[in-house]
């Protein structure tokens, strides 16, 4: 088997962690050089860091001559899922969805999409952590008085914080961290920056979602969830291991 795995949730860096454990070689690819430094220490798996669109995909999979590929990017990320999947349907690749079931919770004001969220935000008063990263932070840029009212939490690569000060937020309002984050954690960033506000999508339970409905409803903080963007069929990362028959090799 040639193997190749996007690589951009915490169910693919576990997944290439597995594969190194059983000595099964692979090559991953990452979106950034901050994903791709997460997984260097693995024994056989070859990082390959930078987006690429459909065509560059497509490309990589005929040169690597690839026979499997393990779509483990966020569930956020659609157009890199159909991108990875239109790249397999061109080379008659087989493709595999690692998918992360996404969490329900009773207690949240539910909008569609991050306009809804800034939209919400802009009609009320206080402070609010947005946890939803840097890519799509422009949209909260409508926001009266978005630079003294939010603080955002990002991942401590370069271009994330780097975006966050072309936006105008100072770094007195940028949180540059890796998670997932604890409940304790969570809760005090809540109450030192007197946050009415959390704001974060449904990544489900491996993206730390709990600890911070958790930590918000500890305090009285509404959670504006961003929804997924499609519903998606997929696999769990046991289902995974067991397509690849990755236990056999253990």
């Amino acid at each position: 088997m040639n193997l190749l795995i996007f690589a951009g949730t915490h169910e693919g860096r576990l997944l290439c962690e597995k594969l190194a454990d059983a000595g099964l070689p692979a090559v991953a690819c990452t979106a950034t050089a901050y994903g791709a430094e997460c997984l260097s220490h693995l024994t056989g798996i070859r990082v390959v860091a930078g987006r690429k669109n459909a065509s560059e995909m497509t490309a990589f999979i005929q040169d690597g001559r690839f026979d499997t590929v393990v779509d483990a990017t966020h569930p956020y990320a659609r157009e890199a899922t159909e991108n990875i999947s239109a790249a397999c349907a061109a080379t008659g690749v087989r493709y595999i969805r690692l998918s992360r079931a996404p969490g329900h919770f009773e207690h949240t004001m539910t909008v569609p999409n991050t306009q809804a969220a800034a939209a919400y935000l802009a009609g009320v008063e206080g402070k609010a952590l947005v946890t939803t990263g840097s890519k799509e932070l422009h949209v909260y840029c409508g926001i009266p008085n978005y630079q003294k009212r939010l603080y955002v939490r990002v991942l401590p690569a370069t271009e994330g914080v780097a975006r966050c000060h072309e936006l105008g937020f100072d770094e007195k309002h940028i949180i540059a961290l890796h998670g997932p984050f604890s409940h304790e954690l969570n809760a005090a960033l809540l109450r030192q920056f007197d946050c009415r506000f959390l704001v974060t999508k449904n990544t489900g339970k491996n993206g730390g979602l709990n600890e911070k409905i958790s930590a918000a409803e500890s305090l009285g903080v509404k959670v504006i969830l961003i929804n997924r963007p499609l519903k998606e069929e997929g696999l769990s990362l046991d289902e995974v291991m067991d397509q690849l028959a990755i236990r056999k090799a253990m």
